[in-house]
């Protein structure tokens, strides 16, 4: 996982008062430049803690992929694209997404333009790209050929807040990713869509950073 921070939230209401938001302090998150799998399965995965590996992509030749290499390489291939309108404010509006279908070399020739927020988000990551990637101890732990996706923007996107019920394993190969995470005991404020995606929620990810920054820290 890239740099960030757990951030517990929690509602408490009290009767004839107004509701109040209160928030314990942020919860550090371990970096490290080199584990074992052992250290990892014991110390983080059984553990349900999160952690940042540095530098563990250093070698892997994704590290070098340039839009250029990646039109050569998958431009005539399909895929499903999110573009997301912005509100007056310049918010990323999530709800109001559509995704249609392109060729990606033409996802390459328009997703730098910030006058339309194009995304490719969780798609399988293309057979041809598997030679690029490397190896890493934590594959040990979960091994990388379960699935593997593949997210590209301008660096401007949001996910909707959500729950997975697998861990995850999150590899950069360029940029940054800024990553809120919630401890399982909050999941009662976190208001599920409905029935069928009772995975998402409803809440905006942009006005719970927002709420965090106007909490009081206990």
């Amino acid at each position: 996982l890239l740099a960030g921070q757990l951030f517990p939230l929690q509602l408490q209401h009290v009767p004839g008062r107004r509701m109040s938001l209160t928030a314990p302090p942020p919860i550090p998150v371990t970096e490290v430049t080199s584990i074992d799998a052992e250290s990892f399965r014991r110390d983080f995965v059984e553990a349900h803690k999160p952690l940042i590996v540095r530098g563990a992509l250093r070698d892997w030749d994704a590290m070098n992929w340039t839009d250029e290499y990646l039109e050569g390489a998958v431009g005539e291939q399909k895929v499903k694209v999110d573009i997301f309108p912005y509100s007056e404010q310049g918010r990323v509006l999530i709800p109001q997404a559509q995704r249609v279908e392109m060729m990606f070399r033409d996802f390459l020739g328009c997703y730098q333009n910030e006058a339309a927020n194009h995304y490719v988000a969780d798609i399988n990551l293309f057979p041809r790209l598997h030679m690029d990637l490397g190896q890493h101890p934590v594959f040990e732990v979960f091994p990388i050929h379960r699935r593997k996706t593949f997210f590209m923007g301008n660096g401007k996107q949001e996910s909707a807040l959500h729950y997975d019920d697998n861990e995850n394993i999150m590899c950069m190969a360029s940029g940054e990713k800024e990553f809120l995470l919630y401890d399982t005991s909050d999941f009662v404020y976190m208001y599920a869509q409905d029935e069928e995606k009772d995975f998402c929620s409803d809440l905006d990810p942009g006005i719970m950073v927002q709420i965090r920054s106007q909490c009081k820290v206990r």
